[in-house]
């Protein structure tokens, strides 16, 4: 929901409907393929709440982000400063209207929403951050945001976390560190 919710927030500011604004598992928000935007996403000690960090990119961002992700910002991509307080003032507002379309339409209903513009799905991903590697196509989203794998076996890996790069850019990944 809260990818949704700042894919539409960043939407609501451009007048270019050309732009490709995309999800990269597991908490990633892209314009045309360069990281705009970052959600964050932990239970309390007592798990009764989750805490939500958004960090969009409004008038700078990094040179790149952690494994070399190119990264990009609002003005650059769309022409426009947006001060902050607008932004989140209607990010709050999606955030809502979200938290609703959940409640009354259920999982499945955002899921399905945010599968329409998840990147690298139905392709073959590797992890490049956990202990043990792991390969497979990216073919769901499970019932608890869970990235689904299925591997060489056809059998399917649930992953909660971890960093995926596509098979087709790893000799990039790997030559640019």
């Amino acid at each position: 929901m809260s990818a949704l919710a700042v894919r539409s927030a960043i939407y609501s500011f451009a007048h270019n409907d050309n732009i490709s604004i995309n999800y990269k598992w597991p908490n990633d928000i892209l314009i045309d393929n360069n990281k705009v935007s970052g959600v964050l996403i932990e239970t309390t000690k007592d798990n009764k709440a989750l805490v939500v960090g958004i960090g969009i990119n409004l008038i700078s961002n990094p040179n790149k982000t952690k494994f070399n992700w190119q990264s990009t910002n609002i003005n650059d991509c769309l022409g426009i400063r947006i001060n902050p307080k607008v932004i989140s003032k209607i990010l709050l507002k999606e955030l809502i209207k979200y938290i609703q379309l959940w409640y009354g339409n259920g999982f499945s209903y955002i899921k399905s929403l945010w599968i329409e513009n998840a990147i690298y799905l139905n392709q073959e991903l590797n992890s490049i951050d956990l202990k043990k590697n792991i390969k497979g196509i990216f073919v769901d989203i499970g019932e608890c945001g869970q990235m689904i794998l299925k591997n060489d076996s056809s059998e399917l890996i649930e992953i909660a976390s971890g960093t995926f790069v596509p098979t087709k850019l790893m000799d990039k990944y790997v030559t640019s560190n």
